[in-house]
């Protein structure tokens, strides 16, 4: 009778086996987006590959939306030039898959959808840029938050007690240490716990 070892064989193959899967799970992994207009799709999609099953799903219905923009030209070459800029940023911070490059992809979807004028983009843009060259990269994630609403909802504030909400916006944007929003003249209503209340 023979008897097969088969514990030593496996043994032997192990460190090859880790080494591919690491090579594999490395090479998934973005360090930087190219900066080329056909290949940023895939290089985001990359992205979001480590993501679980709920996250993955609603990333998907997002990059859907995104690429009907990004395919339309929704995005001048200068805008993109910007929005890779940023995307490089947040990788070399290490931001996370979901919710921080989620975000700025909803973010990104919402400006568009909102039909914000093109001097607001380079603006905003100015103080991403701004933001993510501090320290600390909790003022990026947050503000990016704040935007969504801001060009969404026009929501100059949101808590789960209180919106405000300006009713004709008209506003600038700046970086001076700190994100500066500037509005003309307008209303400002607070909405809570079922009413409101105009400034």
């Amino acid at each position: 009778m023979i008897k097969v070892l088969y514990k030593p064989v496996l043994y032997q193959l192990m460190p090859v086996l880790l080494f591919l899967i690491s090579t594999f799970a490395g090479a998934q992994k973005m360090t930087r987006f190219s900066g080329d207009s056909t290949k940023f799709i895939g290089e985001l999609n990359t992205v979001f590959l480590p993501l679980v099953s709920n996250e993955k799903k609603m990333s998907e219905i997002l990059m859907k939306e995104f690429i009907q923009k990004w395919n339309a030209e929704k995005y001048d070459p200068s805008k993109k030039k910007r929005i890779y800029e940023i995307a490089n940023q947040m990788l070399l911070k290490g931001l996370r898959p979901f919710p921080d490059f989620y975000n700025y992809v909803s973010a990104l979807n919402v400006f568009i959808d909102a039909h914000q004028p093109d001097g607001l983009f380079y603006e905003w843009f100015t103080v991403l840029n701004g933001l993510l060259k501090g320290k600390n990269s909790r003022h990026f994630i947050v503000f990016v938050d704040q935007s969504i609403a801001l060009f969404g909802e026009d929501l100059i504030y949101k808590s789960q007690s209180a919106r405000w909400k300006v009713i004709h916006p008209d506003y600038h944007m700046r970086f001076d240490s700190v994100p500066v929003l500037t509005f003309q003249p307008t209303t400002i209503v607070c909405y809570s716990n079922n009413d409101s209340l105009v400034r």
